[in-house]
């Protein structure tokens, strides 16, 4: 697959306390369930066509099948030095750990269909179009929160964004999952990033991928070149293309600030 990655660094330059433990931000969830989905897709086309060859004699019959009870897999973080030797190890015997950690999963989602977890600020009037589908929607109790000036008698409130906290390894809010912001959020997208004090960002998608828009381009075009995103201003400091991804240095200012 020939796709490409972005990543940013964004140097914020601000005051108040951040409200996420670390400072990275995923954006492109769309491109995060693209990814998901080939992955499930590939992990399921590989059970089928190893049950389907394994499960044929060589006369071309049916050998005789049975369950066999599946190995728990023992659950813990790989730290990032080990992940290569992490990764090899579940790769081995025709990915047998990759299918016995994706049946993991399922059984743990099954597990989980009894929760019924809300989208309801999602699903508001003044909140709809801010959503790049209609199916990818923010679960309410882990959603991000923007700061706004505009609440008030007979306003809705402007603290929307499609995104949600992601717990990571030892803290709830380590991360912010976001969707590829669309024209009318570009805003609202660096309004999170400069209030939350996010220094990395990772786009998971390409802004146009065939021929669909993923994402808008939230960055200047060239070194040198500033953006205004109401009253923040974003600086493309640096640029670096790195064959299957760009990196990307970017001062950030608020004149609200000054």
């Amino acid at each position: 697959m020939n796709q490409t990655s972005e990543v940013q660094w964004a140097s914020v330059r601000t005051t108040p306390e951040p409200e996420v433990s670390s400072s990275l931000l995923a954006v492109g969830l769309t491109g995060t369930m693209l990814f998901l989905a080939i992955a499930v897709v590939a992990v399921t086309a590989s059970l089928f066509l190893r049950r389907h060859f394994l499960g044929m004699g060589a006369s071309g019959g049916r050998l005789e099948s049975r369950d066999i009870p599946m190995q728990r897999l023992e659950s813990h973080g790989v730290a990032v030095e080990e992940f290569g030797f992490y990764a090899a190890s579940m790769l081995r015997d025709s990915e047998l750990g990759v299918h016995l950690q994706f049946e993991e999963m399922r059984e743990e989602c099954t597990a989980l269909e009894h929760y019924k977890f809300t989208c309801d600020a999602a699903m508001e009037d003044c909140n709809r179009a801010k959503n790049r589908y209609t199916d990818i929607l923010p679960y309410d109790h882990t959603r991000v929160t923007l700061e706004s000036d505009y609440e008030g008698p007979g306003l809705a409130p402007d603290d929307y964004i499609n995104a949600n906290y992601i717990r990571g390894l030892d803290r709830q809010r380590e991360f912010i999952a976001s969707q590829g912001p669309l024209p009318g959020t570009l805003d609202d997208h660096w309004r999170m990033i400069y209030q939350h004090k996010v220094t990395l960002i990772i786009t998971l998608t390409q802004c146009l991928e065939g021929e669909k828009k993923k994402c808008e381009r939230f960055w200047p075009v060239t070194v040198g070149q500033s953006e205004y995103y109401d009253d923040i201003k974003v600086v493309l400091d640096s640029e670096s293309s790195l064959g299957t991804y760009t990196v990307r240095k970017m001062l950030v200012t608020c004149s609200a600030d000054r």
